[in-house]
């Protein structure tokens, strides 16, 4: 009886330690702290440490502390790190088409630009990204968009959807 009683103890507590189990992913960008973007990466954190109810911690990494773009994507792809916010320039070097965004004038506006971003055309970059080990979780940006990817261990399910960043002055 008393084997049977520790046993559930035992396994009572293996539950809760599990249930409480943090997951902390590591996310690294270039920009300085209070540029926009770093300021969206923070929001992103704290939004899904509250969307997960504190399950998912997100270590905000900004000033290219974990080295530059391009240093940082393919990280991404040999999964030594979980989360970058990148242009379209680095991106590029794995999906050429990305660079179509690089082009001037290319779109009248805004809005115009992330029609086709959360369009199929940005569905099909995209799928493009995830078969080179890079998933795309959103586009980002100001002005311009940026990218925000994720390891390869993630799936195309995973992803957190689109969030801009506001105009700071």
């Amino acid at each position: 009886m008393k084997i049977r009683y520790a046993l559930i103890v035992v396994c009572l507590f293996l539950v809760s330690i599990t249930s409480h189990a943090v997951t902390t992913l590591t996310l690294g960008h270039i920009m300085a702290p209070d540029h926009p973007q770093d300021k969206a990466c923070e929001f992103f954190a704290t939004r899904v440490k509250s969307l997960s109810k504190g399950r998912i911690e997100i270590d905000v990494h900004g000033e290219a502390r974990l080295g530059d773009s391009k240093t940082m994507l393919r990280a991404l792809q040999n999964g030594s790190l979980d989360l970058s916010v990148n242009t379209q320039g680095p991106v590029a070097t794995i999906v050429p088409e990305f660079s179509a965004f690089s082009m001037p004038f290319l779109f009248p506006d805004a809005v115009s630009a992330w029609r086709v971003l959360d369009g199929p055309v940005g569905q099909q970059l995209i799928q493009k990204s995830a078969a080179k080990g890079v998933i795309i979780l959103g586009f980002v940006g100001q002005r311009n968009p940026a990218f925000l990817q994720f390891c390869p261990s993630a799936s195309q399910t995973d992803r957190f959807g689109r969030f801009e960043v506001p105009h700071f002055t």
